[in-house]
């Protein structure tokens, strides 16, 4: 339910909350008046006149009548205000997700990170020499807090490119960088940590892969945004550029 939906149902809710109660005050009124008559008719049209859309009091009801329609209303107004509660957690909810969320990009830009999916994503080089293994990369990852990064769809995956592509040195055409899915050959599918499972398919790669020989994935951007390359897998002692990270905030 969106923020606005949310708002339109609590301002609805509060509209027939009032008109209940006041048709409450009004039958409490009429039951405890010792002439029912001009009375009972000037009360009846003013709650008439409060809940156009719904159903009409046209006359003054019997004792009978009025009773159950005390109790039904007493009902009524129990379950809207059970409502209005509901809808009042749901609008602060809303509201402090807003918030955080908005905190957390902010926390995530101060590291230069991407903010997406609600995970904060960095890039890593290596501490010693030009090159990083996997084995450091996953290190790398964890000096800084988070894990290896995972790529969820092409869209993220675009979006990566678009943010790690302003990192290439001016001296490289690409810029190489683990990632933290796995290559299953058996099954062209790639396997995350939760056990979720997705097609190759579902992403772009470069055009020699994927390869049978390993299962360590990474993902290769280029400097000219026409050609974004994409992902490729390869041994884990393979010379790569980077690592990409990603953490909660």
């Amino acid at each position: 339910m969106t923020g606005h939906s949310i708002i339109r149902s609590f301002e609805n809710i509060m509209m027939i909350y009032l008109a209940t109660t006041f048709y409450l005050m009004i039958t409490i009124s009429i039951e405890a008046a010792p002439s029912r008559g001009d009375l009972c008719d000037d009360m009846m049209r003013s709650v008439n006149s409060l809940c156009p859309r719904h159903e009409k009091v046209v006359s003054c009801p019997d004792a009978e009548q009025l009773q159950k329609r005390l109790d039904d209303a007493v009902i009524l107004n129990w379950n809207l205000m059970s409502a209005l509660a509901a809808a009042e957690t749901k609008l602060a909810k809303l509201e402090n997700t807003g918030t955080s969320t908005a905190t957390e990009k902010n926390k995530c830009q101060a590291l230069d990170g991407l903010f997406y999916l609600e995970r904060c994503y960095t890039v890593a080089l290596p501490t010693v020499g030009k090159y990083m293994g996997f084995d450091e990369a996953a290190e790398r990852c964890n000096e800084t807090g988070g894990i290896l990064g995972e790529v969820y769809s092409v869209d993220h995956e675009t979006a990566l490119q678009t943010f790690i592509r302003p990192l290439i040195p001016s001296s490289k055409n690409f810029l190489y960088v683990w990632i933290g899915m796995k290559y299953q050959q058996s099954t062209s599918t790639l396997l995350y940590r939760n056990g979720e499972e997705k097609a190759t398919t579902d992403f772009r790669w470069d055009a020699m892969y994927p390869r049978s020989d390993s299962p360590y994935m990474a993902l290769e951007v280029g400097s000219d945004g026409d050609y974004a390359v994409g992902f490729w897998n390869a041994r884990p002692d393979h010379d790569v550029d980077a690592v990409l990270c990603e953490k909660t905030l």
